[in-house]
């Protein structure tokens, strides 16, 4: 596990570091499949030891807006978006303005 990682676990509990993981992870997985360490979703699932359909929908984050992004690293997001919310509705619309309306995330 990444340092990084360690210390969000440390200092929020394991809950809300998961929400805030989600960005790095899904940074990290694309950054495996571009360097070629895994051919695909599935692999990438096979090595974390998750499923494939996780993996790809927390890989459809990537299309956040970005103020979405931002909003959960700062701590900003509405008290009801979580991270099973999030991952939930991983098939959002690709317009940003779209999706923060859909999230509740005001832009910045």
């Amino acid at each position: 596990m990444e340092p990084l990682a360690l210390w969000i676990i440390l200092l929020c509990g394991w809950a809300l570091a998961n929400f805030w993981l989600l960005p790095l992870s899904r940074e990290r997985w694309f950054a495996i499949l571009a360097t070629g360490e895994a051919q695909s979703a599935a692999g990438i699932a096979s090595d974390e030891e998750l499923t494939r359909s996780y993996v790809t929908r927390v890989m459809r984050l990537a299309f956040l807006a970005p103020e979405i992004t931002e909003a959960i690293l700062d701590g900003r997001q509405p008290p009801n978006l979580n991270t099973e919310r999030l991952v939930r509705r991983s098939r959002l619309p690709l317009l940003w303005d779209d999706q923060r309306r859909l999230l509740g995330i005001d832009r910045r």
